[in-house]
């Protein structure tokens, strides 16, 4: 059964290290990694008031190459990229596991990493192969077959409070009490910055809730 487990990361010892360390006061999230057979493909939002900065420090930092600028909407953008050599070590290690990256944000003091991994077995060959090289801290373990235990479904405190203040304010009530653009203005962001979160966390929510029971459904059949 596969478990999930999180992880706080030196900037220093992740990807992006030049960037975070050296550059503009920013937050960074890895949104997802696509695998492929040859690289470990990141797609990242950074936020902040210094985003030019910030790319100019990615174009010199050797951990990510072929970075290109997918999204950009006021104070955040979104990018797509590839994880060089210079983290081989790290990628080898998330392939061996056969583990996911779902999670990882900083404040450029440290990496907050989330991943998912097949077995409790890979989580513990990943733990020992990062200790030979990187500074890793396992901070916690959750079953994913027991959604009690695993608690926020993979849902960012970002999009957690994001969730609970829409309920709070009446978002989802019929007919709506507040508005996307109330919400917007409570968090200081746009309209479709709120959006995109809010889709996420739904995402997140369903992959973890309804998505898990149909699958384990099947899997009894």
């Amino acid at each position: 059964m596969s478990v999930i487990a999180d992880f706080a990361v030196p900037p220093e010892d992740f990807v992006l290290s030049h960037a975070v360390c050296s550059g503009p006061d920013v937050t960074v999230g890895i949104e997802r990694v696509v695998q492929t057979e040859s690289s470990l493909t990141p797609y990242f939002q950074v936020a902040g008031d210094a985003l030019e900065e910030f790319e100019r420090y990615v174009d010199d930092d050797e951990t990510v190459t072929n970075v290109r600028t997918l999204e950009h909407v006021d104070d955040e953008r979104f990018y797509r990229g590839d994880w060089t050599e210079d983290v081989d070590h790290l990628v080898r290690g998330i392939r061996d596991a056969e583990a996911t990256v779902t999670h990882a944000r900083t404040d450029g003091e440290v990496w907050d990493l989330r991943m998912v991994f097949p077995t409790r077995d890979a989580l513990s060959a990943f733990d020992d192969h990062c200790d030979e090289e990187y500074d890793y801290s396992l901070k916690q373990v959750f079953d994913r077959s027991n959604t009690a235990t695993f608690g926020d479904f993979e849902v960012t405190a970002e999009q957690r409070n994001t969730l609970l203040t829409a309920l709070e304010t009446g978002y989802f009530e019929v007919p709506r009490d507040a508005t996307m653009e109330d919400l917007a203005d409570e968090f200081g962001i746009t309209v479709q910055s709120i959006s995109q979160r809010m889709r996420r966390a739904h995402a997140n929510l369903l992959q973890n809730t309804l998505a898990l029971e149909t699958t384990e459904s099947d899997d009894a059949d």
